[in-house]
């Protein structure tokens, strides 16, 4: 039983790593773009949805 587990998981990691590194690099887009305004800012959000 715990040899599924352990291939579900192995199949599973690399989408979750993905998923996570999607998100820390769409945090960091948004922190550096928000000194330039209200618009740039939610156009670089909305184009991180996008992505």
């Amino acid at each position: 039983m715990f040899k599924n587990w352990r291939l579900i998981l192995g199949l599973a990691l690399p989408s979750l790593i993905s998923f996570a590194s999607f998100t820390v690099t769409g945090t960091i887009s948004l922190i550096m773009f928000d000194q330039l305004g209200f618009t740039v800012t939610a156009i670089v959000g909305v184009t991180n949805l996008v992505m």
